[in-house]
């Protein structure tokens, strides 16, 4: 048995995969929470009273979480720390450490957004040196920190994949409407571009197309988006659930057909991979971290990022396919979600 830290922001979706993993392995897990968190189920400690983690200030409480984590790092006395984000997660890893070894997990929008910034870069080589190892979902991470001299010794290629037992196609269940059956995953921020899917639902309906989309989650820009499915009179279409409990979604996403998303940046993204795992059809944005497990018109679709009209157009090629098609479609994405996407085997990796 081992005493781990985990230290992420609280408000960080997947970090309750990491900590049910080290649970259900027998180790002693300890949560720093940069910031707020609810419930973990382990003893947790939270650093910043307050939700700040956008902006310049974010940056110099990083710093201040740091050298406050030092005290609570030596007290616990921890074998081993797994950081999540190497901006806001290495940064307190990388200051309050000390001696004990460290693990970073770069989830996507940390390395890849903030590649090009010098202050960054100048953290990220301190930061990515001083870990034992680092781990990396998604192929386009990998080639970015190999770039900057990181040895491949130490990058551990794996997301933290979901539980494959769970989501899985279980058969769709039948609806009593004749509509298709959209869902999205994704939160309303910047990055995952809602509004597009939005654009393109209009079109639909525009051209005579009979649907219901579901957006699940929440996020600052929730009440721009609802506001645009009333001005385009999509209201009656378009169902907002807000944010659900994961054990909701399995049934939830076999209720639906066609899985969109239009994020402009992404690690691997388990939205995609619980939908994959789901029997949906994928129709998702044509960037690094999507072309990694979609084979354009092979077992899902991609579309130009950011083009609502592009969307529309690849949203009726894939209502064109044939059942066989759609069949195979399903049947290859649910072999490759267990063999690269299952979390048990991938959160073994960071332990071998």
């Amino acid at each position: 048995m081992k005493k781990i830290v985990i230290i992420s922001t609280g408000s960080f979706t997947h970090i309750q995969p990491y900590i049910d993993f080290y649970k259900q392995q027998g180790h002693e897990v300890s949560f720093v929470a940069i910031t707020p968190s609810h419930d973990r189920g382990v003893e947790t400690f939270t650093l910043l009273k307050k939700n700040v983690t956008k902006g310049r200030l974010a940056k110099l409480l990083y710093f201040y979480s740091g050298f406050k984590a030092r005290k609570i790092i030596k007290r616990i006395n921890p074998d081993l720390i797994h950081s999540h984000y190497a901006t806001s997660g290495g940064v307190v890893a990388w200051l309050a450490s000390g001696k004990v070894p460290y693990i970073i997990t770069a989830h996507g929008s940390d390395i890849l957004t903030k590649k090009n910034s010098k202050l960054w870069r100048f953290l990220f080589d301190r930061i990515l040196k001083k870990a034992e190892k680092i781990n990396v979902v998604s192929d386009e991470i990998e080639e970015v920190i190999k770039d900057w001299g990181v040895s491949s010794r130490k990058i551990i290629n794996a997301s933290v994949g979901i539980d494959t037992g769970l989501f899985k196609k279980a058969g769709r269940k039948e609806s009593n409407s004749e509509s298709l059956r959209f869902i999205c995953t994704r939160s309303f921020e910047v990055v995952y571009d809602n509004a597009t899917i939005i654009r393109a639902l209009h079109r639909l309906k525009e051209n005579g197309i009979d649907f219901k989309m579901t957006f699940v989650g929440d996020g600052r820009l929730l009440g721009e988006c609802q506001q645009m499915v009333i001005d385009f009179g999509l209201d009656e279409q378009v169902l907002f659930t807000g944010r659900i409990d994961n054990l909701q979604l399995p049934e939830l996403l076999n209720q639906h057909d066609f899985y969109i998303s239009a994020s402009l940046s992404d690690g691997t993204s388990l939205c995609l991979l619980e939908a994959m795992a789901s029997g949906l059809i994928p129709v998702v944005s044509d960037i690094r971290a999507n072309q990694d497990w979609i084979d354009n018109d092979k077992n899902g679709f991609l579309f130009e990022t950011g083009s609502s009209e592009n969307l529309y157009g690849v949203i009726m090629k894939a209502l064109s396919m044939s059942d066989d098609k759609i069949e195979d479609f399903v049947l290859d994405n649910l072999d490759l979600v267990r063999k690269r996407g299952d979390r048990l085997v991938n959160l073994s990796l960071l332990f071998s």
